[in-house]
C-alpha cells in the first residue's frame, strides 16, 4: 500500500464516521480500524486527532471555498467602485457549496451532514479549526457584504452571514418539509436550488436594510 493510498484511506474513514457519529464521540481507534491501517500511519499523516480532522475538513471545504474567492474576485473587477450587487454576492458565496451537494456529477451528501455536524458541536478545537479553514473567507465576503449593504454596521452585515449560512446549511443538511400530498422537488436541480436561496437571502437582507424586517438596528 502506498503512502498517498494509506493517507486516503484514512481521510475516506475518518470522514465517513465523523459525519455519521460526530467528532468528539469518532476515536482514532475506530477510524484505523475502519480504514484497515496501523496507528504509527495515522500519526505519521497527520499527527493528532485534531490535524486529521483539519485535513478532513480541508480537503473538501478548500475547493469550495477557491471557488467562492475566485467569483468574489470577478465580481469585484467588474465592479471596481460604488456598492457590490446584493444577489450576485450571495450567489458567490453559496453557489459553490449547493453545485456540489445537488448537483448530478457530486455527492456533497457526506459532506454536508460533516459540516453541519462541525457547526454543531461546541468543542473549541474544532471551532479554531473551522475558523482556521474558512477565517479567509469569511473575512473577504464580510468585507463584499458591507459593500453590498453600505446602510448596516458592520455588526449587522455580520448577523445577517450568520444566518445566511444556517440557510445554506439547513438546506444541504436537512430533507425538505413539504405538505401532504405535495411532490418532491428534483433536488439535483443545483441551478434552481441557488437560484431560490438567493432570492431568499437577499429578500431577509434587504428587509433589514429598509427596517421592515424586526432586525433594522443601525
Amino acid at each position: 500500500m502506498t503512502d498517498t493510498t494509506t493517507k486516503d484511506k484514512i481521510l475516506d474513514s475518518a470522514e465517513k464516521l465523523f459525519a455519521a457519529n460526530g467528532f468528539a464521540v469518532t476515536s482514532l481507534r475506530a477510524i484505523i480500524k475502519d480504514a484497515g491501517v496501523n496507528t504509527a500511519s495515522v500519526h505519521y499523516h497527520f499527527g493528532c486527532k485534531e490535524g486529521l480532522v483539519e485535513a478532513v475538513l480541508t480537503r473538501r471545504a478548500a475547493p469550495v471555498n477557491l471557488e467562492r474567492l475566485e467569483r468574489l474576485e470577478r465580481l469585484e473587477r467588474d465592479h471596481p467602485n460604488g456598492p457590490l450587487p446584493l444577489e450576485a454576492v450571495i450567489e458567490a458565496f453559496l453557489a459553490s457549496a449547493l453545485q456540489r451537494h445537488f448537483g448530478p456529477t457530486q455527492n456533497g451528501g457526506l459532506f454536508a451532514r460533516l459540516m453541519g455536524r462541525a457547526i454543531a458541536e461546541p468543542e473549541e478545537k474544532l471551532r479554531a479549526i473551522i475558523q482556521k479553514i474558512f477565517g479567509e473567507v469569511l473575512t473577504r465576503f464580510s468585507t463584499a457584504f458591507k459593500r453590498a449593504l453600505p446602510d448596516l454596521a458592520q455588526e449587522e452585515v455580520h448577523w445577517l452571514m450568520h444566518f445566511m449560512i444556517g440557510a445554506m446549511v439547513f438546506t444541504v443538511t436537512v430533507p425538505k418539509m413539504q405538505a401532504e400530498g405535495e411532490p418532491l422537488p428534483e433536488r439535483r436541480d443545483s441551478e434552481r436550488m441557488v437560484s431560490r436561496l438567493v432570492e431568499f437571502v437577499a429578500g431577509g437582507m434587504r428587509s433589514t436594510v429598509t427596517g421592515t424586517g424586526q432586525g433594522g438596528r443601525r
